[in-house]
């Protein structure tokens, strides 16, 4: 539809009934003939920055016309990255978040648990013979920023164990690994990185025992640094995240639902369109929430949301934590929301409990004050509740076999369409952060709670503040080459000179490794007497022969007892002639 066409219908003296409406296509394309008059005007930064803004806000509202909130005030917040510098890389907007504060907190705790486990063995002579931890020496914050590089490192080249990136086979070696740290002094950190001080920790009668304390310290530095440097938009969503797991803790909960069943189950609040997680918070259980006559998932909710209220943002979530009471909560503070329900939920009118639809049948509106509940017919009967949206509906074409060209026609609620669109920001985290993560499995739940899932978390937030600045904006980012920037700017700087002692790239052979030991020749000859073969060492047939009673078990060889043994399992070139004196 023209200008012109617009112009006509408008000033025309025709009848209302004459008139049937206009095309939401129509509406759609008019507004895109508005700003490209736009084109030719010269615009700051700032103000083209706003009529993009708005030009997005407007494709998300569906037709313009879904919203009905006039109690709520308006969103004027400048969400986006805050305290960025534009020309920011990867690394740097990565180093916000994991910063010296990060890295002192791990490298102390991380010591401090090396020391107390020994107090606990008694000291290291108290330690196996053979254990590496022996050889434990105090990590630093380079060696530090190194093992978290090898872990990323490990979610873009994936092997099956951690040996294997120390394998000196042709085929699989890493150099790039082994020049920077020996795989027993990475099982060393791994074994004892650490994020709590273990004798702090209250006990489990104390009224402040916490459930996640091996984790709450970190992860709180990284959830408030998280929000320091992003603001998110007016719609963001709430769910819950499963950080797939299957060790031995109370923590451990199973979701039959979820890809991964076993796991420990995070509450997220995230940016609906970009998915950048603003808020993270660890299920530890009922207890730990504020029982009050209204839930805990009204409680959660409320908790994640507390920095956003009073700004007039959106909040989308599912049926797990939709409640009249949750929402007229938000709406007491100035926040909007939008969920499926449980009709079975504490307040629901007895209409919208008893409301029976068949399939094609007009969605069923009620509204309760600022709250419009929608009952709704598609495949199965669908109940949402909002305090944004109103009733409206457009028509929408979907696939169907059982009718003409395959297609058919559905009177859809814009309100349902818009939670689907901005319901998935936590599912798009989600996705984002499986990516490129390290996949091996850990015996300590809260390492794989930072390493699997935090650490990642941190990755993905900093990709998509560097995709939002304004350099960016038209730039495709990779996540490998990302992540590969972020372990790049990890390694810099490191002096590889100084670590300590690496493994040598060829393997010893097997009679200079291991543990052997000299017996007598088990086998038996005529007359009751031993078998005496050639020693591998001394005996040479065209010099002086030698023969000897004893072997080794392990390597299944005839040989002096001595000096032959200690040759044989000693020395690369081990071959001598006999003598008299060699035996004396």
């Amino acid at each position: 539809m023209s200008n012109n066409e617009f112009r006509d219908i408008i000033t025309s003296d025709s009848d209302d009934e004459e008139f049937e409406g206009f095309d939401p296509i129509d509406v759609i394309n008019a507004e895109y003939d508005e700003i490209n008059d736009l084109e030719n005007v010269e615009l700051g930064d700032e103000d083209l920055r706003d009529i993009l803004n708005e030009i997005d806000r407007e494709e998300r509202d569906v037709f313009f016309e879904a919203y009905d909130h006039d109690w709520l005030r308006n969103f004027n917040v400048d969400s986006g990255p805050t305290n960025i510098d534009d020309e920011s890389s990867p690394y740097e907007i990565f180093s916000k978040f994991v910063d010296n504060e990060v890295l002192e907190l791990l490298v102390e705790q991380t010591n401090l648990y090396y020391d107390q486990y020994l107090v606990a063995k008694g000291g290291i002579e108290n330690l196996p013979t053979y254990s590496r931890f022996r050889s434990w020496t105090p990590v630093d914050m380079p060696e530090m920023k190194v093992f978290l590089a090898i872990i990323l490192y490990q979610g873009l080249v994936r092997l099956p164990n951690y040996d294997m990136y120390w394998s000196t086979n042709d085929l699989i070696n890493l150099k790039s690994i082994t020049s920077y740290m020996t795989r027993d002094r990475f099982y060393n950190i791994l074994s004892f990185v650490h994020a709590c001080d273990n004798s702090a920790e209250p006990p489990r009668d104390s009224p402040n025992y916490d459930p996640g304390y091996k984790i709450s310290r970190l992860s709180s530095m990284l959830v408030n640094k998280w929000k320091q440097a992003y603001k998110p938009k007016r719609e963001v969503s709430i769910d819950e995240t499963l950080v797939p797991y299957k060790g031995r803790t109370k923590l451990l909960q199973y979701i039959p639902n979820k890809p991964h069943k076993w796991g420990l189950k995070v509450w997220t609040l995230a940016d609906a369109k970009s998915g950048y997680v603003w808020n993270w918070m660890l299920y530890t259980g009922k207890h730990t929430h504020d029982q009050q006559a209204r839930g805990a998932t009204h409680q959660i909710v409320m908790t994640l949301c507390d920095p956003l209220l009073n700004l007039g943002h959106h909040v989308y979530c599912d049926n797990y934590f939709t409640s009249p009471a949750l929402f007229e909560d938000l709406a007491d503070n100035q926040t909007g929301a939008c969920g499926t329900l449980r009709v079975n939920r504490v307040g629901v009118p007895r209409e919208v409990k008893t409301a029976k639809l068949n399939k094609g049948d007009p969605p069923l509106n009620h509204r309760d004050g600022r709250k419009l509940y929608i009952t709704w017919h598609d495949k199965r009967l669908v109940h949402v509740l909002s305090t944004v949206h109103n009733g409206s509906t457009f028509t929408k074409r979907v696939r169907s076999r059982f009718h003409a060209d395959y297609v058919r026609e559905v009177d859809h609620p814009k309100s349902i369409q818009l939670y689907t669109h901005f319901m998935g920001g936590v599912d798009l985290a989600d996705q984002q952060t499986q990516y490129c993560v390290t996949l091996h499995k850990m015996l300590k739940w809260w390492k794989k709670l930072f390493l699997c899932n935090l650490l990642e978390v941190t990755v993905v937030n900093a990709k998509i503040i560097y995709k939002e600045l304004p350099i960016n904006v038209n730039k495709r980012v990779k996540s490998e080459k990302f992540h590969l920037e972020i372990i790049t700017g990890l390694l810099d700087g490191y002096d590889v000179q100084t670590r300590p002692f690496r493994r040598p790239v060829s393997n010893p052979p097997m009679r200079l490794a291991g543990r052997h030991f000299p017996r007598l020749n088990p086998k038996m000859i005529g007359g009751g007497r031993r078998s005496s073969p050639d020693c591998e060492v001394c005996s040479n047939r065209t010099v002086k022969r030698h023969q000897t009673q004893y072997f080794c078990a392990e390597c299944e060889k005839p040989m002096c007892a001595y000096p032959c043994f200690e040759r044989y399992h000693t020395l690369k070139d081990y071959k001598i002639n006999c003598t008299a004196a060699l035996h004396s």
